[in-house]
């Protein structure tokens, strides 16, 4: 009884934890806004756009040009494919990419893990066609050979890491 006493004194001390509670609400999701608005206005300003593109660029460039031709992209995508295919079932999910986590992780740190495998899944689930929400080899193959015209900006069969650094832009909006 005490203290509801005490509450009923100072009922502007629960007006400042409610407002302090729903403030701290909504700085946790300032991240999540931030992300999508950038994705939305500014290719060049996606985050974590220039971390994916290195990493694509470090893992398909087989001849260490500093580009990727069409031939390195094709095997690039195919080792993608397997590395991603967590359980050997044929097809990828968003729960296949979501397990790239932990061992990108080791690369990129937490944060940039977290990050990249969430650009990641969007663009391996634009891939899925029949909308199963899954995406099977031959629709990763089919939308890979799409996705190297959408991200070669310059025609040139080659890709930058600037190019590459345009992804998110280029295949989500």
């Amino acid at each position: 009884m005490a203290a509801f006493a005490a509450n009923q004194k100072h009922p502007q001390d629960q007006r400042l934890i409610f407002v302090f509670a729903t403030m701290k609400m909504y700085m946790c999701l300032l991240p999540v806004i931030g992300l999508l608005a950038l994705a939305t206005f500014s290719p060049a300003a996606v985050p974590g756009a220039d971390i994916l593109g290195g990493l694509v660029l470090k893992h398909f460039d087989s001849n260490s040009d500093g580009s990727i031709d069409t031939g390195e992209w094709q095997g690039g995508m195919a080792a993608s494919f397997t590395d991603m295919d967590l359980n050997r079932d044929g097809s990828v999910s968003g729960d296949d990419v979501d397990g790239l986590k932990k061992e990108m992780s080791d690369e990129l740190g937490e944060v940039g893990a977290t990050v990249a495998v969430a650009l990641i899944k969007q663009i391996v689930l634009t891939l899925d066609k029949n909308a199963d929400k899954v995406v099977t080899e031959k629709e990763f193959a089919e939308g890979g050979e799409a996705m190297f015209k959408k991200l070669d900006a310059n025609n040139d069969s080659k890709l930058t890491k600037e190019e590459l650094a345009e992804m998110p832009a280029r295949l989500l909006n």
